[in-house]
């Protein structure tokens, strides 16, 4: 189960995941994108996102291209735990946090 608080602050969306992204729960994150796809900017916080499988990676690279055809930039922010390896692990992490420094 994956629970998407969105808030705006400006032309910034954030998107505060809960749970786990997988492939049944992939397709809410990017309804949800494509819903703040007007910001600026749209930052998806992963501090409460317990669980990433490979399929949760695909959805989010293509929530970023989406993002980014629809002229938004898409970021992750608050990365940690098993979702922070996953994203280590699989090459993934500084493209979709922009390249920040992050710490378990």
């Amino acid at each position: 189960m994956l629970t998407i608080t969105d808030r705006w602050e400006g032309p910034v969306a954030y998107l505060e995941l809960a749970g786990e992204l997988d492939l049944l729960t992939g397709v809410d994150l990017l309804a949800a994108v494509e819903k703040a796809s007007e910001a600026t900017e749209i930052l998806v916080d992963c501090h409460e996102l317990r669980f990433c499988d490979s399929s949760g990676i695909g959805t989010l690279v293509r929530a970023r291209d989406a993002a980014r055809a629809a002229g938004s930039d898409l970021r992750l922010i608050g990365v940690t735990g098993l979702v922070h390896r996953v994203l280590l692990v699989t090459g993934v992490l500084a493209e979709l946090t922009g390249g920040e420094a992050l710490s378990e």
